[in-house]
């Protein structure tokens, strides 16, 4: 059972990583940086998400998971739940906002 959830995991973060990876091969050839709203899942206590905004997702999820952001550190390890990726700064504070508020959290819980 632990050998399957390790191998759950290493999919779960190769995926992560590929679909990351196309987004910055995306922002070289174009010059546009990406802004990410990200939701993040508690491994400790599955009940338990974070949502944030980052330029630069793989080096927040290590914070997160380092005990370097004082709201998250109790609840370590983290996973991506889900993230997206926007050009448009503002847009991406604001999409967090919703996410944060009750509405974006049912949104989420059922879309995301």
């Amino acid at each position: 059972a632990v050998a399957l959830a390790k191998a759950d995991a290493c999919d779960r973060m190769n995926t992560l990583a590929a679909s990351y990876d196309s987004v910055n091969q995306y922002e070289r050839r174009t010059r546009v940086k990406f802004i990410y709203v990200y939701i993040l899942q508690s491994e400790a206590d599955p009940e338990r998400f974070y949502t944030g905004c980052t330029r630069d997702l793989r080096e927040r999820l290590r914070r997160h998971n380092a005990g370097e952001v004082s709201h998250t550190a109790k609840w370590k390890p983290w996973r991506t739940k889900t993230y997206i990726a926007f050009s448009d700064e503002a847009r991406a504070r604001e999409f967090e906002r919703y996410l944060k508020s009750s509405s974006g959290r049912a949104f989420a819980r059922k879309r995301l």
